[in-house]
């Protein structure tokens, strides 16, 4: 399934929940969601609430409920941070193809801190010396593919680039 968002090294599991006026695993500090200020102050905002929320859960040893809540924070704020607890805890779930595609899209990410990535970087090639790299190319240019009944996907006329587990899959296309 390649629709989860991958890695600074990023740890076994999400840091501990923080405390008011301390940063959290995203490296920023919570505030409520409910207070003013920006639309983007309070996405902020919101998705920190669900990042202390997800290491909760990480602690808890619920995988899912965590994974679910750092995708939601994403999808609210997408900060590249983010995508390092999203990797770590789909790799925590044994989801490595899902993890090293997460970590992938966090080296690739424009506004990735410079001093994460050779970790990552390194992470991610020892996550790949598990999996195969699969590149897809369809014509005509707007043909969309699906891998194992995930979400389709436009290529226009690029290459989708993914990491796939050893064992059968199934890739859909249409136009």
């Amino acid at each position: 399934d390649t629709s989860a968002p991958s890695p600074a090294p990023a740890p076994t599991t999400a840091p501990a929940p923080s405390q008011p006026g301390t940063t959290d695993g995203a490296g920023t500090t919570p505030v409520d969601p409910g207070a003013g200020g920006s639309d983007r102050d309070k996405r902020k905002a919101a998705a920190q609430l669900l990042l202390s929320q997800g290491v909760e859960l990480l602690a808890q040893l619920d995988y899912q409920g965590a994974l679910d809540r750092f995708v939601a924070a994403y999808e609210l704020f997408p900060s590249p941070k983010i995508l390092l607890n999203i990797g770590s805890t789909l790799r925590d779930m044994g989801r490595l193809a899902d993890a090293a595609n997460t970590y992938q899209l966090f080296i690739e990410a424009p506004d990735t801190a410079p001093e994460r990535v050779a970790e990552v970087k390194e992470l991610l090639n020892r996550l790949d010396d598990e999996l195969y790299l699969v590149a897809i190319k369809a014509t005509p240019p707007g043909t969309e593919v699906s891998i194992d009944g995930g979400p389709w996907i436009n290529l226009g006329d690029r290459k989708l680039v993914t990491r796939l587990g050893a064992t059968m899959h199934l890739v859909r296309a249409r136009k």
